[in-house]
């Protein structure tokens, strides 16, 4: 039986860490809570003593600044890519859980998720050279 290589899902290739890095700035926005929809009102005094409670154990961390405007942008960029690569690029920078559940849930290879992951990334950029002009 024949086994394949191992697929590094995070490896960016030089010409797309911008896009990662508003990539990475759009994550810290959603797992903030200051997108509004993060958390339904009903539990957020339960998510903010579980922040707290995390504060209490392992100190505050510094975290880079959040750009809301450029988050939005890339949210709203992110939303507009075709299914299975909106599917991926989300599952690859927000749920980061098992790629197996991810190309399951997608109908895809583990190969083929990392494709859709590297071509989301560029569709993304063109799209930001779209909007900038």
């Amino acid at each position: 039986m024949k086994t394949k290589g191992y697929i590094d899902y995070n490896h960016v290739p030089v010409e797309q860490h911008e896009i990662h890095e508003r990539l990475l700035n759009w994550v810290r926005w959603i797992k903030s809570g200051t997108g509004g929809w993060a958390c339904h009102p009903m539990w957020k005094p339960c998510v903010a003593k579980e922040q707290e409670d995390l504060r209490r154990r392992y100190g505050e961390i510094p975290q880079e600044p959040i750009n809301v405007d450029d988050a939005i942008f890339i949210e709203r960029a992110v939303a507009g890519l075709p299914d299975k690569h909106r599917k991926s690029v989300r599952w690859c920078y927000v749920f980061q859980r098992n790629p197996l559940a991810a190309c399951k849930t997608i109908a895809v290879s583990k190969d083929e998720l990392a494709r859709l992951v590297h071509d989301g990334r560029q569709m993304l950029i063109n799209r930001v050279r779209i909007f900038a002009k």
